[in-house]
């Protein structure tokens, strides 16, 4: 299922996401998050106000600029990626930021600040909405309710859905991981 979210994106929270990877085809950005927060229901029929989506993509289309900024321990961070020579601007675009990073590898959180033009939610055809928050990893004070094996399938690119893939006119050959630079 994909669904325009240019006008609704105030109807997403990220902030308490899970994000590990960033994938990327010429002008476009995927982004996988576990723990999508969905506020409201004017995205997807809910019966609470709120919901937790297990599995969620966030497709930015025409992207003119992806900005990252992290910290690691007391070192900040921020790099810049431009997308000038694929598309050229039309005046149209937003800027918006979200919350990811490698929750897993580098334990550390990340903003992203992505200036685009299209805004698309991708789910899968079977969405997992829960009214508690879903944990990849366990923490102190949480234990995970995903195996694993899902989680890291989930964030490799053989599971970014079809829908997404004809949106880009692509194939999964296509799409790269845009690589971070995350500092051990």
């Amino acid at each position: 299922m994909l669904i325009d979210l240019k006008k609704l994106r105030r109807q997403i929270n990220t902030s308490e996401s899970y994000n590990s990877r960033v994938f990327r085809h010429k002008d476009n950005i995927i982004l996988p998050y576990i723990n999508l927060e969905i506020v409201g229901n004017k995205i997807v029929e809910i019966d609470e106000r709120k919901g937790f989506v297990k599995f969620a993509y966030l497709v930015f289309t025409k992207v003119n600029k992806f900005t990252w900024r992290y910290s690691k321990g007391t070192r900040s961070y921020e790099k810049t990626c431009y997308f000038e020579d694929l598309y050229t601007p039309t005046g149209e675009e937003v800027v918006d930021f979200f919350a990811g990073g490698d929750s897993f590898e580098y334990q550390i959180g990340c903003e992203f600040e992505i200036q685009f033009d299209g805004f698309y939610l991708g789910i899968p055809i079977q969405i997992d909405l829960a009214q508690e928050p879903w944990y990849p990893i366990s923490t102190k004070q949480v234990k995970a309710n995903i195996p694993d094996n899902e989680v890291n399938l989930f964030f490799s690119r053989k599971t970014i859905p079809k829908d997404i893939l004809g949106l880009l006119k692509c194939s999964l050959i296509d799409i790269d991981e845009l690589n971070l630079g995350l500092e051990e």
